[in-house]
């Protein structure tokens, strides 16, 4: 028996990016790179640190992420230039990098919002 899907929904920090782009023009990839390395960059381990493009491109591409979906968005334009797929684990590690990501912006809206109506 194999293990269930996990899914995370990011259908709030989806739309939050969306309206950000479009109301405000805003450019999410610095506060983005700050958010995914921190104040220093993390130590090199089995992989290099994920670019932040690709963490926004996944979280402005889908409401729910799955390692599947992952896998599918970043397979497209490798499969274009060199005829393959991503591999499995590294595309649960950038799956990982993007949960996470969404997470920490959902609470960052969350509190937002609750600043804007307690004030």
């Amino acid at each position: 028996m194999s293990r269930p899907v996990r899914t995370h929904d990011n259908s709030l920090v989806r739309d939050y990016l969306i309206a950000q782009i479009q109301t405000e023009g805003a450019d999410p990839l610095g506060w983005l790179e700050d958010l995914l390395n921190g104040p220093e960059r993390p130590p090199m381990g089995v992989y290099k640190p994920v670019s932040a493009f690709i963490i926004l491109r996944l979280l402005l591409a889908h409401k729910a992420i799955t390692s599947e979906a992952v896998r599918a968005s970043l397979s497209r334009q490798k499969m274009a230039t060199e005829g393959k797929l991503v591999a499995h684990r590294y595309a649960l590690h950038v799956t990982a990098v993007a949960t996470s990501a969404s997470k920490t912006i959902g609470k960052h809206i969350e509190a937002q919002r609750e600043l804007l109506s307690v004030g």
